[in-house]
């Protein structure tokens, strides 16, 4: 089966600009900058967070085609290859394929050409031939490509991933989470000093992004949030790790969370697919201040002696007179 999605990608030269590479996250699109260079990827079947997805069927052979508008003054020599990615820290990361597995492997230049020439104000293409093994199975596969100008020696990376359906496709999270508090000396003058450390793992065959939320839960339901990651990305087999420090105002127990607010899936030129929540509840930490124990003890013994001295009263008052 054909894959029906096309991906457009239309390469603007902005001259006297020196901006690093960076990827932005809008609804339809997924759109980089590079120096002189502005890629855009549109018309694909769907987004998902920074890529753009196209459907692919496993022992498929497939084609795709990346479309070239130049809109600048000067000619531009063009060349595609794909390459692998990662997300440490739930921000993609491109580097080499350390394995002929990887799917940046599945996807080629369908001619053996050299660079494509794209004159000043005009466009081209470059056809992609996408080739899934057999042993593929229902999931998602994200990799790159890099377009690079040999005239100007810039090159621009864009995450694309392709999306095999089936029923074996799953969205699997997994979080740990632990707390550890200081400052229990000090309370309640001061609040107490939180350091988080969480672990959210994605043991599904889907990629997951969205937004990660960590807050402290205590015993009288007050929720301190101590650290929102947004725009992250979780690959399959990922983990996304970290730790935070916070003042949280804890009285009890402390309990910290996770709470993972997904995308959803977005087809080109609809409406938002919708995403989920998924919310995880770490170990809890005792946290009895030394302080509150002091005033609690205070307080009961106060309250003994005041108890007792009102017995004592009453013991009295209760007394016969004694005979004259």
């Amino acid at each position: 089966m054909r894959i029906r999605g096309v991906i457009a990608a239309v390469v603007l030269a902005l001259l006297g600009t020196s901006t690093p590479a960076q990827a932005t996250t809008p609804s339809t699109q997924t759109q980089q900058n590079s120096g002189s260079w502005s890629v855009q990827i549109a018309e694909s079947e769907a987004t998902l967070g920074p890529f753009v997805a196209v459907e692919a069927f496993s022992g498929a052979r497939d084609t795709i085609t990346v479309e070239v508008e130049n809109t600048s003054a000067n000619a531009i020599s063009l060349s595609i290859r794909s390459i692998a990615v990662s997300a440490p820290q739930g921000m993609l990361d491109y580097r080499e394929a350390d394995s002929r597995l990887d799917p940046s492997n599945w996807v080629s230049r369908a001619e053996a050409d050299g660079p494509v020439e794209v004159q000043a104000s005009s466009s081209g293409s470059i056809p992609l031939t996408i080739s899934v093994p057999n042993t593929a199975h229902d999931g998602d596969y994200p990799l790159g490509l890099v377009v690079t100008d040999a005239i100007s020696g810039r090159s621009l990376n864009f995450p694309l991933l392709l999306r095999i359906p089936g029923e074996d496709r799953n969205t699997q999270l997994e979080a740990t989470s632990t707390l550890s508090l200081d400052g229990v000396s000090t309370w309640p003058l001061t609040p107490m000093r939180g350091e988080s450390h969480y672990e959210l793992r994605n043991t599904g065959t889907t990629v997951v992004t969205g937004a990660l939320e960590v807050d402290v839960t205590t015993l009288f339901s007050h929720s301190s949030q101590v650290a929102v990651l947004e725009d992250v990305v979780v690959l399959p087999g990922g983990t996304l790790s970290g730790t935070s420090f916070d003042s949280v105002q804890v009285i009890g127990v402390g309990a910290p969370s996770l709470r993972f607010i997904a995308d959803g899936w977005e087809a080109t030129g609809e409406d938002p697919a919708g995403g989920w929540e998924q919310r995880f509840i770490g170990d809890t930490t005792p946290a009895i201040p030394l302080l509150s124990l002091v005033v609690l003890a205070i307080v009961v013994l106060g309250a003994g002696a005041a108890w007792t001295f009102i017995k004592r009263r009453a013991i009295h008052h209760a007394r016969p007179a004694s005979d004259a």
